[in-house]
């Protein structure tokens, strides 16, 4: 899933560091950080958004910004990663959580926030309860990576073949059960479609989220009903598309 290359540019720790800072921010309600931690975060935050602002020139392919992305999680030191969070209080925080949903939030970086916004990079929060899922979709004109912070999920992805009004060609990809540290990330290219059921909960994930990278083409999301997926020969499978209410009816409890 991820690759043993190391990443050039800005120190990967430092990198990493930014999600559980921007948490523990948003918890304490954007409570001033100690200026190291806060220095860190700056540079973490700028490594992040030239990786974003490179795929948007054209610099990197979306796959590259998927390898550089997971490369980077690969190294995370979680134990260090902890001690930035407070899951519990995360979890009093975000409770309760839906019955056939994730919990999203986006996270605020006030004085960071300009240097997002210029890449055009959103960070999110996503919580699950034991059993809820993510359910089966699809993107156009994004990338993102979901980044596993605690609890355990069943991801599954595949590569968007085809796509018509009314239905998908789809291949699987990844089928495994992710634990913290753990990341997988979608493009239009690879590994587009996803889907998450909690394993072991409440789930925690970080996404990183660049979007609008094709103005004039196709955007937004369409939801899936593998279980009526009809075998097209080899891995392939064609699958309806359905309305969210009905994917989540479907999918979103396990």
């Amino acid at each position: 899933m991820t690759a043993s290359r190391e990443p050039g540019g800005a120190s990967r720790r430092t990198l990493l560091r930014l999600g559980p800072v921007a948490l523990l921010t948003w918890l304490c309600s954007r409570r001033a950080l100690a200026e190291p931690l806060q220095s860190e975060v700056f540079t973490g935050l700028r490594a992040m958004s030239e990786l974003a602002l490179g795929l948007r020139r054209g610099e990197l392919s979306p796959v590259q910004w998927q390898d550089e992305m997971e490369r980077l999680v690969a190294g995370l030191d979680l134990a260090e990663a902890h001690r930035a969070l407070d899951l519990p209080r995360v979890a009093e925080a975000l409770a309760p959580l839906p019955d056939d949903r994730p919990r999203v939030r986006e996270l605020g970086f006030e004085a960071l926030d300009e240097a997002l916004r210029e890449a055009g990079v959103r960070t999110r929060l996503f919580a699950l309860g034991p059993g809820r899922a993510i359910v089966p979709h699809a993107h156009h004109g994004m990338v993102s990576m979901h980044w596993v912070l605690h609890g355990a999920l069943h991801g599954r992805h595949f590569d968007r073949l085809e796509q018509s009004r009314t239905h998908v060609v789809m291949r699987p990809t990844i089928d495994a059960v992710l634990r913290p540290g753990a990341a997988t990330s979608i493009s239009d290219e690879r590994d587009n479609i996803h889907w998450f059921v909690a394993v072991e909960g409440p789930a925690f994930t970080l996404d990183v989220i660049v979007s609008h990278l094709r103005p004039d083409g196709a955007h937004g999301r369409v939801y899936l009903d593998p279980d009526a997926a009809v075998p097209q020969g080899g891995d392939r499978l064609r699958v309806p598309i359905i309305a969210p209410a009905e994917a989540r009816r479907r999918y979103g409890r396990a």
